[in-house]
Formats: C-alpha cells, sequence, structure tokens
C-alpha cells in the first residue's frame, strides 16, 4: 500500500511561496511543490504551544492540540478591535492589572481584569473600526485564564442588540450564553480562546464590544468584593461565522489575506482510471473543497465539504460517475477516501463504507494532473486543517481502505 503522493502526517516542508508533498515510487523520495500564496503575515501556534507570527507567504503549519502540526488554511479576515492587547476604552466597576502574566505568545503581556465592591457590571468597553451589517454574522473573541479566584470570563457585544456569554475558566466550558453560538478553545498553560458570533439585527457603526468577570451564578452584574478576577489577552472582532487565527492590532485594524495552496503533483503521480484519494482534516463553516482535476472543474476527483456534509464526487465533462454526501460535523476530525477502479467507485468515512461499490463511466489516462485545495478551476477554496493528504495509482482493498479512514 504505497502512496504516490504524500502529503503531512507529520513530515512537513515549507518555504515562501511553497509546501511540499513527496512521493516514493521506485523508492526515491522526490518532491512535489505545492504552490502557496498569502499576500501578509499570519500567526500560527508552533511547535512549542506559542501563538508567533509567520511571514508573508510563508505556508503555516499549525500544532494546536495536533503534535503532528496540520496546514492551516484560512480566508481574508479583519481585526477591527483597534488595539488588540490593551486593555478597553472605559472600565466598569473594575480594575486593570497591567502585564500581569505571560500571554499566550510566551510574552509577559496579559492583563488581569479585577472587581471592585459595587453592586453592577463589571466590564470594560472596547471600540471598533468597523460597522455592522443587518443579517451578516460577527465574531468577537478574546483569550481568558483563572487567576485563582473563581471569577468567570464574559464576552459581551452590540450587534443591533446585546448578546454575551459566560466561560468557566476552571472547566473550560461555555456555563452560558444568551444567543448566538459559543465557543471555548484549549491553548494550554491554561489559556483558553472564547468567542462568541452572533447574526446583526440591524444595520450599526460605532461597535462596542465588551469583556468582563462573571460570578459562579454567570452573572456579570452582581455585588462585586474586590475578589474575582481573570486574566485576558489578544482582542479581535471580525466579520464571519468563527473567529480565526489571532490578527494582533495597536491603534488600527489588521487584515490577513487570504491563503491558496495548488498544482501539486503531475499526471505521473496521480492515476485517471484507478487509484484511491484520501484526505485527513477538519473544515471551518464555509463551503470548500479539495480535488484532483485537469485544471477545469469538469474532469476531476473531489470532495466538496461544508459545515454539516462531505459530497464524494467523480466528474467527467461536467457529468457526475459518482456522486455521494454524507451528513457529518466537519468541524471534527475526519478521515475520507475515494476508491475509484475503471468505473468502479466507492467512498469510505472515518473507517465505514459510504454504501455499495457504484459502476460509471472513467477517465481516461492522463487526464489528471494536479491536486489543488480548491475545486479544480481556483473556486471554493479550502478553509480549514489539512492534517494528511495521500494519492495512490492503484486501488486498495476494502480491509485496506477501512484500515486508512479509521479514526
Amino acid at each position: 500500500m504505497s502512496a504516490t503522493l504524500k502529503f503531512g502526517a507529520g513530515s512537513w516542508a515549507a518555504k515562501a511561496g511553497s509546501v511540499l508533498a513527496y512521493n516514493d515510487l521506485n523508492n526515491n523520495f522526490k518532491p512535489l511543490p505545492f504552490t502557496f500564496t498569502r499576500a501578509s503575515t499570519a500567526t500560527r501556534v508552533n511547535e512549542s504551544g506559542l501563538i508567533e507570527s509567520v511571514a508573508s507567504g510563508v505556508p503555516r503549519i499549525d500544532f494546536l492540540n495536533n503534535a503532528d502540526g496540520h496546514l492551516l488554511l484560512e480566508p481574508s479576515r479583519t481585526n477591527s478591535a483597534l488595539y488588540s492587547e490593551q486593555y478597553g476604552n472605559s472600565l466598569i466597576n473594575v480594575t486593570v492589572s497591567r502585564n500581569d502574566v505571560s500571554s499566550p505568545d510566551g510574552e509577559v503581556t496579559a492583563d488581569r481584569i479585577i472587581d471592585n465592591s459595587s453592586n453592577g457590571e463589571h466590564l470594560l468597553s472596547y471600540n471598533s473600526a468597523g460597522s455592522v451589517t443587518n443579517g451578516a454574522s460577527y465574531t468577537f473573541s478574546a483569550f481568558f485564564k483563572s487567576d485563582g479566584t473563581g471569577g468567570r470570563g464574559v464576552i459581551r457585544f452590540y450587534t443591533g442588540a446585546w448578546q454575551y456569554s459566560v466561560y468557566n475558566l476552571d472547566s473550560g466550558s461555555v456555563s452560558y450564553t444568551s444567543g448566538g453560538t459559543s465557543n471555548i478553545v484549549n491553548y494550554g498553560d491554561g489559556w483558553y480562546r472564547c468567542s462568541l458570533t452572533v447574526t446583526a439585527v440591524s444595520d450599526y457603526s460605532g461597535l462596542v464590544g465588551q469583556i468582563g468577570i462573571a460570578n459562579s451564578s454567570n452573572k456579570y452584574t452582581y455585588q462585586g468584593a474586590s475578589s474575582l478576577g481573570v486574566y485576558f489577552w489578544g482582542i479581535q472582532w471580525e466579520a464571519g461565522s468563527y473567529a480565526t487565527s489571532y490578527i494582533p492590532t495597536s491603534g488600527a485594524a489588521v487584515t490577513r489575506a487570504a491563503e491558496t495552496c495548488n498544482n501539486g503533483g503531475n499526471n505521473q503521480v496521480i492515476n485517471s482510471t484507478e487509484g484511491v484519494f484520501y484526505v485527513e482534516m477538519n473544515a471551518f463553516d464555509n463551503i470548500s473543497r479539495i480535488s484532483l482535476s485537469d485544471g477545469s472543474s469538469s474532469n476531476r476527483v473531489s470532495f466538496k465539504i461544508d459545515a454539516n456534509n462531505i459530497d464524494f464526487q467523480y466528474r467527467i465533462g461536467g457529468s457526475y460517475s459518482y456522486r455521494v454526501d454524507v451528513d457529518i460535523d466537519t468541524s471534527n476530525t475526519n478521515k475520507i477516501a475515494m476508491s475509484f477502479n475503471n468505473g468502479v467507485f466507492v467512498g469510505y468515512l472515518n473507517g465505514v463504507a459510504i454504501g455499495n461499490p457504484i459502476s460509471g463511466a472513467s477517465l481516461g489516462q492522463g487526464v489528471l494532473n494536479r491536486l489543488n485545495f480548491n475545486d479544480g478551476n481556483s473556486a471554493d477554496s479550502f478553509e480549514g486543517n489539512i492534517k494528511e493528504v495521500r494519492v495512490y495509482d492503484t486501488a486498495l482493498t476494502d480491509a485496506e481502505l477501512q484500515a486508512l479512514t479509521t479514526i
């Protein structure tokens, strides 16, 4: 079971403008570069678990909760919070202790927010450079860490109406959400990235976002005693339905450019008539694709992915010879494979065959000549984490496909 193209699985080689795949045909380990673009700096989590900046055009091999690393591919996003690492424009019944503890980037730049003895809200406010549009999604995120006092983190922001979430930093869980979608991700060393996504209910400018402290009853309005606090760092406010990687700001909004990674492989390692296309990944919220193609969307072997579905596709001249879709949460890690053998097709997902083999027309030899993280023709670029990709030039047995895709 030898792959003609292998990508990831803990073996990464990345530099400005490219990231390598490999093949071991004839026992000769040959590089197969993908073309990579991103016209800005960006951040990643490095092997030591710390957030660091990556230069423009350099692929991000990210190690967040993954010791082997994954290729991180994201859309363009703007952090409209003007000062991501400084406390807010106004303090409401709290004090702030500056540079109190090491932040997720390893520097001692994280602050501590502490309540006072007032009976009222315990928050601090942030202004933003942005505005919101009715019906669009927006995400506010911040890093929180327990200071040992039992204080809980709060995110609250306004998009035509106020919504808020409370985060239990001792259990690493969302403990209350008034509306929208909340999430919490463990970044290690006690730090959690907490986020709240809401849909705007009216057009609005002069955005106001807040972070703060809640008590054990998940209330940020309570009788304070100058005894509850939390550490915080890395404020981000972006248009979109999920939080993307951290974008530092220091007085103005900052935009991270979109990434593309395409044109890996060639028709010497991709067999159009027989083979297996395998991917281990987790995806973000938008529709995206990973494909073997001829540079068009008409002839391709591909996986179409959205938040709740994976569509297995083998296409000739714009018509489908094989198409099967499966409902599944694609934000979790999934292992997917499609086997094609002279017009006989079968898909596998996490160790299970997707129905019975299906017969249909087959592409001719030499048609497929590239692997793209899009639809084959620049649309539907993949957004998510790529842990591993393999291409085989011969079909695998059911037992081999089951073993390959088992989580």
